[in-house]
Parts: C-alpha cells; sequence; structure tokens
C-alpha cells in the first residue's frame, strides 16, 4: 500500500552526521508540538532503536506483529527476483509503522548512499537532506567525492528542495542534480551558534543543517522550538561519556577516517591521567590511518573484535597500530582488560565501528536511551 506516500517525510542523507542532523530535526519538532517517527540504522543496544516515536522505542509486541506481517510478502519478492535485504525488511516495517501510528512527521535516515537505497521509496519528501560528504564504501560508492556525491544525491526528487552541507567539489555535482531537477537548494555554510544537546564541535554544522532542514520543509514552528530541539537533543553513542564501576567510558561510534579526525580534538574536553583506547574496525575502512591518528593519542590501544561480520581481525589492525598496543580478539575479554587496566582519573575510550559502541553497551549492560 505504499504507506511511504501517506508520510510527510524529511529524508537524509550523508556519509558522517546524518543520524545527528535527523536527531536533531526530530528533537525540534518534538518541542513544537509535534507527533514525529525517526528511523536511523544501525541500532546501538536494541533492535527497537531503530523505530522512536517522540523518542519512545517500538514495542516488541509491534514489532513481532509487523514483522509476522511482512515475512508474507518478502516471500513473494524472493520468488520472483532475490530474497529482500534485512534493511530492505527493516524500512518497510518503519513506513508502515509511522504510518499506522499516524505521526505527524517522519524523519528518515538512509542507509547506504541514497540513489540505490531501500528508503529511496520516498517519492516526495518535503525536504532532501545531504549532510557531510567524505569517502566511504569506496567499494560500493565510488572511491571520489564526486561519484560518492553523485549517489547521496540521488534522494533529490522533482521540485523538492534539498539542503546541503558539502565541500566545494561535492557540492558542484548536489547542485548540478537539484538544478537539473529543477528543486532549489539551499547550501548550509555557517554553523549554529546556539547551545545543543552533544558533545563536539562539529554538531555546530549539524545543527545548523537541522535547523535550515526544518525551515526549508515550511513546517509551523517557532525559533523557540529549534533552539530547545536543539538543546534537548539525545543521540547516544556519539561522544557519550558514561560511568561505569567508578570508570569513565566516552563512547563515540567514530566509524572512518573522517569520523576520528573530527573526534581527536574534541578530547581536550575531557579532564583524564591515561586515554585507553579499545578499538574495533571493518575491513573496508582506512583502518591503518585511523590507528594511525589513534596511537597519537593512546597510552594503550587494545585491539578487538566486534560482531559485525565485516569487521578486520585484530592481528592484521595490529599491524598498523602505532604505541602501546595489545590483541584481545574476544570483545569481553577486551572491555574487562580495559576496565582493569584503567584507573578512576583515566578514559577508556570504545570507538572505531557502532557496531563496537553497541556491542560494548550491549556487554556492560549500558542503555543506549
Amino acid at each position: 500500500g505504499n504507506p511511504q506516500n501517506q508520510l510527510k517525510i524529511i529524508h537524509v542523507a550523508g556519509t558522517n552526521g546524518k543520524g545527528s542532523v535527523c536527531a536533531m530535526i526530530s528533537s525540534i519538532l518534538q518541542e513544537a508540538g509535534y507527533k514525529v517517527g525517526l528511523y536511523t540504522s544501525p541500532h546501538l543496544v536494541d533492535f527497537r532503536e531503530r523505530f522512536l516515536i517522540n523518542g519512545k522505542m517500538i514495542s516488541e509486541q509491534d514489532v513481532t506483529r509487523l514483522a509476522t506481517l511482512i515475512r508474507p510478502l518478502a516471500d513473494e519478492v524472493a520468488l520472483e527476483s532475490s530474497q529482500p535485504t534485512y534493511f530492505e525488511v527493516t524500512t518497510a516495517i518503519a513506513f508502515h509503522y509511522f504510518q499506522e501510528q499516524a505521526v505527524n512527521y517522519a524523519v528518515i535516515e538512509v542507509g547506504l548512499g541514497g540513489r540505490l537505497d531501500a528508503t529511496n521509496a520516498i517519492a516526495k519528501p518535503l525536504v532532501s537532506v545531504i549532510a557531510s560528504i567524505d569517502l566511504e564504501h569506496t567499494d560500493i560508492l565510488g572511491d571520489t567525492i564526486h561519484e560518492i556525491a553523485f549517489e547521496k544525491a540521488g534522494i533529490i526528487k522533482e521540485g523538492v528542495p534539498v539542503v546541503a552541507h558539502a565541500d566545494e567539489n561535492a557540492y558542484r555535482v548536489i547542485k548540478r542534480i537539484a538544478d537539473s531537477e529543477k528543486a532549489k537548494i539551499r547550501r548550509v555554510t555557517k554553523k549554529y551558534t546556539g547551545k545543543i544537546g552533544l558533545h563536539g564541535d562539529f554538531q555546530k554544522m549539524n545543527a545548523a543543517v537541522a535547523a535550515e532542514a526544518v525551515k526549508t520543509a515550511k513546517i509551523k514552528l517557532s525559533d523557540g522550538a529549534i533552539k530547545s530541539g536543539i538543546e534537548k537533543v539525545i543521540w547516544p553513542g556519539r561522544i557519550d561519556l558514561r560511568n561505569y564501576s567508578r570508570k569513565r567510558i566516552l563512547f563515540d561510534g567514530g566509524h572512518n577516517l573522517a569520523g576520528i579526525k573530527v573526534l581527536l580534538p574534541e578530547l581536550k574536553n575531557f579532564e583524564y591521567g591515561r586515554l585507553i583506547v579499545l578499538t574495533s574496525i571493518l575491513k573496508d575502512k582506512d583502518y591503518k590511518h585511523m590507528l594511525e591518528l589513534l596511537g597519537h593519542h593512546a597510552k594503550l590501544t587494545i585491539l578487538t573484535k566486534s560482531t559485525n561480520s565485516r569487521a578486520c581481525e585484530p592481528q592484521v589492525l595490529a599491524k598498523h597500530a602505532i604505541g602501546a598496543r595489545i590483541v584481545i580478539p574476544d570483545l569481553e575479554n577486551a572491555i574487562n582488560f580495559a576496565l582493569s587496566e584503567s584507573g578512576t582519573d583515566d578514559l577508556i575510550l570504545v570507538t572505531g565501528s557502532i557496531y563496537l559502541v553497541g556491542d560494548t553497551m550491549r556487554l556492560l549492560k549500558i542503555r543506549a536511551f
């Protein structure tokens, strides 16, 4: 029944920051009094985090009911072509759930790329948003900024306004596609100057993109709702400091070189004795340079492996790590070693993969939301 066509949607793509932008947009709309659906991926601890309405996760009963509803349709598709992917099924669940729950607005994050992403079944969003663009998934999206920008810009629809934050090379591609679709484009170049509920200077640009997106969507709301929404936003696992058993753990889902580059300058805002890095990185990332940057800050780097099938073997990572390092393939053992090795004034940094962040939170029974 194409439930996505009955929703008022803000569609968000980008390499880094798109999740934060989605969370901020959702928070702004909630502050304006709207019922808001938020679909993001991947989840950290609980699958249900992918489907939020006004910050509340979908119930286990609703997940079961909707998966049961969609399964025969997925099997029907499989008879005609190939089995639908995990992400295609979750996207179908999100669209159906938000439509039946009668949300006022749905904020939908692209899974990978844009042009061929499952979320691009959205025919006519209120606005197409493109956060920062960098080299990522080069085996799928292309190995140049030009190629990746082309894929991200694939979410642009005819006559639908576009909000983009991109450097000159990427912006030229986005602008060309927007012009061809007769879509007005607004380029965000100035950072948001107000208070933000998330750590990190880089969030100032994400906040500016979110504010511009809701304005461009012509949604009825006040400047106060924008200010309050950005102040109150919650987005776990991104420069997210937690206390655990009198130890301090900083979780950050920096999963590529660009992510690590924006994370490391933020460490100056935390007081600590030694920095102990716990990391696992996916095979398709630039782990050599990521580990080099992390090694310059770490007193000790612990190389382990997340549960994701694409995680690089820690023995391979160890060849590129610099400074003091230790390989502990079993994640639970690696976490316990980090905790035993650190003092109360030290900081444990868990980064390199959003999957590692989620796995670690799960093992320590730390809730995301």
